[in-house]
């Protein structure tokens, strides 16, 4: 950073949308040690910083750095689909339990099941089958069920169509990064009529057991090019920030989704979005 950049402090009590119109950076360093910022240029604008703000209702929105002299959008957004553009709850839920009826395991409660929205599948598995072969066996019979009928099983957040059509017709880059496989992720994309609007997807291969997010962001990169400078994940869970920060790649994190609200605060992303209009304040 510039030694005669201008930094300001902004309380988001205080904060207003304009805050939210420009290109953001990742700032995960504590305030008092936040003197770098993770740039490879030298061009470095003048910047804020919102500070998190705990008041009596929960917060909005956490640290956030931005670029406020430029004014300048996204140019590209990296999207994670289970529980941030389709709520998949039905479908994954049902295809679980009857992967775990196969094996003789008894089925899990909904408020167990929420938690398999968004980690990779054999590693949901193999936690709590405790043995990899068998977990193996599970995710055969999951994929019988999910690709026949739970794929489908799905529906598509209000919000999300309109969105992605002005976000495209905006010039903006769109992407999908998902730790689903490739097959049920296209055919879910296609179904919903969403597929026109992404230039690329990055999902795992069915013999991939791990289908880490930072791996999955990863292949996404070399198309990126020079806007991976201006890109930002936007996921609902703990995976898709970490996934991003691997790669030093701001993350909105949804909280309408799957992931719990009190991790995903902590583990501090660019901003929380509540509802699908506060990411389209964030993103556009």
């Amino acid at each position: 950073m510039s030694k005669d950049a201008k930094v300001t402090i902004i309380d988001i009590a205080s904060a207003t949308r304009e805050a939210f119109r420009a290109v953001c950076l990742p700032c995960t360093a504590p305030l008092a040690r936040s003197t770098r910022f993770p740039r490879d240029d030298d061009q470095t604008p003048d910047i804020f910083i919102i500070t998190p703000f705990l008041g009596a209702n929960r917060p909005s929105l956490l640290r956030y750095t931005s670029c406020m002299s430029r004014q300048q959008p996204f140019h590209a957004i990296l999207f994670d689909l289970d529980g941030t553009l389709t709520d998949p709850f039905t479908g994954i839920a049902r295809s679980v339990n009857y992967a775990l009826a196969q094996i003789g395991h008894p089925p899990l409660p909904d408020d167990e099941l929420r938690g398999w929205i968004g980690p990779p599948l054999h590693a949901s598995f193999e936690q709590l089958l405790g043995d990899p072969a068998l977990a193996d066996q599970a995710v055969a019979h999951y994929r019988q069920r999910y690709w026949e009928i739970g794929m489908f099983e799905n529906t598509v957040f209000p919000g999300i169509p309109e969105l992605l059509r002005d976000l495209h017709a905006a010039g903006v880059r769109l992407f999908v990064a998902t730790s689903k496989i490739r097959p049920p992720t296209e055919r879910i994309l296609a179904h919903f009529g969403l597929q026109a609007y992404f230039e690329a997807i990055a999902a795992v291969d069915p013999d991939d057991r791990n289908g880490n997010k930072a791996m999955v962001i990863a292949t996404l990169l070399p198309r990126l090019g020079a806007d991976r400078a201006w890109a930002v994940m936007v996921g609902d869970t703990t995976y898709d920030i970490a996934g991003a920060r691997a790669h030093r790649m701001p993350c909105i994190a949804v909280t309408y989704g799957y992931g719990d609200y009190h991790d995903l605060y902590l583990a501090a992303p660019l901003a929380l979005a509540r509802s699908v209009a506060e990411l389209r304040e964030l993103v556009s």
